[in-house]
């Protein structure tokens, strides 16, 4: 009996102290009115309930407290170890903006969108820099959509707050006259408001510019595409008349070109399109040439060509389609008219950095081409040879009909255009492709000589030849568009090789018939998978 009354008055005593401790600490009606240093000196008490006061007055102490967990000492090691949880608990709220920052990404990898935005406009507050960060923008966007719609109390958020944080609506209704309501305007896509509100404003131009384009001007490559180019075309000369040094005035000269370009007007779109090149910002500094250049050797008729290659277009302009008119003859096999204007580009452009290439090709003009194109057409009975000469010819030389104004880009723009920005429509002409691909140029002399001439020891060699033809000119379809398929032409190159093997079977190439035949098979199985 005595033992119990013992341990009830040793425990009331217990208890007693605790309750008097906490009242010392603090008072029980919950006033923190002790310094900071004072509640650091208690973190070492003996009584927890004491050291848990002094923790969550020294957390609602602020910036305060804070800074005293830096200055104060306290040599326990209870103490130092609160300390530190502390200093690490508030960093994110007092400490640098680098700490809220941090914090912001933790809270993010956790899927606390709630925290990160909170941390992130804490960081936001103390480095103004960051207000202007594109990736801090965004990833407050994201989470703060991912926040369900009770979460979203923007009571008392400020306008660059709203901002960080997408709601630019709200920002434009509540904040009139915020410096950030006009680019908020625009962000919203309210582009008549920004015209009205803000006529000489810096937005003005680009909400100008994405009512012509039918995009916003910050907006992925895919903005370039153009869905009204007639009405493009009215529209982007006034534009750059009245935005000459904008940034935006690239893209619009760029638009410009290439709405001209869906109307068929080739000479003023690639006129438009290289003045891209000049023009501020400096984006199309490489895409602006190239879609030049692919209009020049690609779309822009002989009459088109003739006029760009005169003496009213721009020099580079001019330059490009003097020589592509020389190349474009050599396509058609049209030697002569080839060999004329290769000639005159060579007088008219003695610097020009595409002199040696023209060159070289009048050279296999007067050496190769021009002799076996006079030696079909004889009466010596050599014509045969002659064909398969100029088969050969152009089987061997891969960059035998390849125009030299793309300067060794051109497989690298149709990627950039195909591959990342999935736009080969763009490059839809057949006759184009067709007309440059050397196997194919081959195969035409090759059959040519087996039909003109069924008696010639020549032809089984013409007809394995162009077979191999025919089967190489798929490799050269990677991005190109012909109008038959990559299926079609192995069916014409096996058609060619069983020719050899039915109606030369004693020919030496009828055994590399049959190889060939089994080679292809197989290309076409791999097609089919």
């Amino acid at each position: 009996m005595r033992g119990v009354i013992r341990w009830i008055v040793w425990g009331t005593a217990l208890s007693l102290g605790a309750i008097l401790g906490v009242a010392a600490a603090g008072g029980e009606d919950g006033d923190f009115d002790r310094t900071p240093q004072e509640w650091i000196g208690l973190l070492s008490h003996p009584e927890w309930e004491v050291r848990a006061r002094a923790t969550e007055a020294l957390r609602k102490g602020g910036e305060e407290a804070y800074k005293a967990l830096f200055t104060c000492e306290n040599p326990h090691p209870e103490a130092q170890f609160r300390i530190a949880l502390l200093k690490q608990e508030m960093a994110p709220l007092y400490g640098g903006w680098n700490h809220a920052l941090e914090a912001g990404r933790t809270a993010l990898d956790t899927g606390d969108m709630e925290g990160s935005v909170r941390y992130f406009l804490i960081a936001a507050e103390k480095k103004k820099a960051l207000r202007a960060d594109p990736w801090l923008a965004d990833v407050c966007r994201r989470a703060w959509r991912s926040l369900a719609p009770s979460a979203r109390d923007t009571r008392g958020m400020q306008d660059w707050e709203m901002f960080l944080c997408g709601e630019f609506e709200e920002l434009a209704a509540r904040f009139p006259d915020s410096e950030l309501r006009e680019k908020s305007l625009f962000l919203a896509r309210r582009y008549e408001e920004v015209l009205a509100d803000y006529p000489e404003g810096a937005y003005a131009p680009l909400a100008r510019y994405s009512l012509t384009a039918g995009h916003p001007y910050f907006a992925p490559p895919s903005y370039l595409e153009i869905e009204n180019p007639a009405e493009e075309v009215q529209a982007w000369p006034e534009f750059l008349r009245r935005h000459p040094g904008h940034p935006g005035s690239d893209d619009a000269a760029y638009r410009l070109g290439r709405a001209l370009e869906k109307l068929g007007r080739y000479r003023e779109a690639a006129v438009w399109l290289m003045r891209s090149a000049r023009l501020p910002d400096g984006e199309f500094r490489w895409k602006g040439p190239l879609r030049a250049v692919w209009v020049v050797d690609a779309m822009a008729s002989e009459a088109d060509l003739t006029a760009l290659a005169s003496k009213d277009a721009p020099a580079r302009i001019r330059e490009m389609a003097s020589l592509t008119l020389g190349i474009r003859a050599l396509r058609r096999s049209a030697f002569g008219e080839a060999r004329a204007r290769l000639e005159a580009f060579v007088l008219d452009y003695p610097g020009s950095r595409f002199r040696e290439d023209a060159l070289k090709r009048l050279e296999d003009l007067k050496t190769v081409l021009l002799p076996e194109a006079g030696r079909q057409d004889g009466e010596t009975g050599s014509g045969d040879e002659a064909l398969y000469e100029l088969g050969r010819y152009f089987y061997h030389r891969l960059l035998s009909l390849y125009n030299p104004i793309w300067e060794g880009n051109r497989v690298n723009y149709f990627a950039y255009e195909v591959n990342c920005l999935g736009r080969s429509h763009a490059f839809r002409n057949p006759s184009y492709f067709e007309a440059h691909n050397n196997y194919l140029q081959a195969a035409a002399y090759f059959d040519r000589l087996a039909a003109a001439h069924p008696d010639s020891p020549l032809r089984p060699k013409a007809l394995y030849s162009a077979g191999t033809a025919f089967m190489k000119s798929v490799s050269l379809n990677r991005f190109s568009v012909f109008t038959t398929s990559r299926d079609e032409m192995l069916r014409e190159s096996l058609r060619r090789y069983r020719e050899v093997v039915k109606k030369h079977p004693r020919s030496d190439l009828t055994d590399a018939s049959l190889r060939m035949i089994g080679v292809v098979k197989r290309m076409l199985a791999e097609t089919s998978r």
